[in-house]
């Protein structure tokens, strides 16, 4: 998954477009154990997914949810099948799902391990207004590891 530059620092040089990945600060981080804290203690969350729809539905952390809404995806492999036709909007799709869940409460998101797509996101939602976000950098391989709980499917 690749999320649009909108909110993000791009630059040209000599015609090319350069993508600066966010930085995250200390505060806009999370260890796993934290997060498996937070989800014992029962504290109201959005957790996302920055990895893609086949991805999350292999394996994903329980109570975790994609960022982009199933018809999405449904819309990006129509387009993938037929290159004439319209490429569906990530960043329109993104804003749309959003719309769901409240700007204050706290987001985490994660992707693989050291996996760039997920402070994109990150970047991304708090260009939507979402005022508290935090990358887990360890992601899925990172919260595996300690045995922590996993689903498979599409269920959150």
């Amino acid at each position: 998954t690749v999320f649009s530059n909108a909110a993000l620092d791009v630059t040209k040089k000599n015609g090319r477009e350069t993508l600066r990945l966010p930085t995250l600060g200390k505060e806009e981080k999370i260890s796993t154990d934290e997060l498996r804290r937070m989800q014992i203690a029962k504290i109201h969350f959005l957790l996302l997914d920055a990895r893609n729809k086949k991805n999350y539905e292999i394996e994903h952390i329980a109570g975790a949810l994609l960022p982009l809404s199933f018809q999405y995806y449904e819309e990006l492999e129509f387009y993938k099948s037929h290159p004439q036709a319209a490429k569906p909007d990530l960043d329109k799709a993104l804003m749309e799902e959003m719309r769901k869940y409240p700007r204050d409460d706290p987001a985490v998101v994660y992707c693989g391990r050291n996996c760039k797509v997920s402070a994109i996101l990150s970047s991304k939602l708090k260009y939507l207004g979402f005022k508290n976000v935090k990358v887990m950098e360890e992601g899925l391989p990172g919260w595996k590891e300690r045995g922590y709980p996993t689903r498979k499917g599409l269920m959150p």
